[in-house]
């Protein structure tokens, strides 16, 4: 009990009140970058609002192996793709217009 209100623990779902959030950031520059978490909870105690803000260390971001393959549009990729597939089903129906 908290403040004579009856309250459920976090810690009798998680280990010592913690909760892990898994997320993936995909950067929109090459360059040294930090990350800058705003944390917002009810601890349940006072009528407020917790807030914290955290800043990571400096990172650097990379271009990666494959990512010159982003900066076209899809169609570039796509377009040759269907000419070659219609002109394997051309080649097919040929074949199969001549085969005895």
């Amino acid at each position: 009990m908290i403040n004579e209100k009856p309250m459920i623990q976090k810690s009798v779902f998680g280990a010592r009140y913690e909760d892990e959030y898994k997320f993936t950031l995909r950067a929109d520059e090459v360059g040294a970058n930090t990350l800058t978490v705003k944390l917002t909870y009810d601890n349940g105690v006072d009528e407020e609002l917790v807030q914290i803000e955290e800043t990571s260390d400096v990172f650097y971001v990379e271009k990666g192996k494959y990512d010159s393959l982003a900066e076209y549009p899809i169609y570039v990729y796509i377009t040759p793709v269907i000419i070659i597939i219609a002109i394997a089903g051309w080649l097919h129906w040929r074949r199969s217009q001549f085969r005895m």
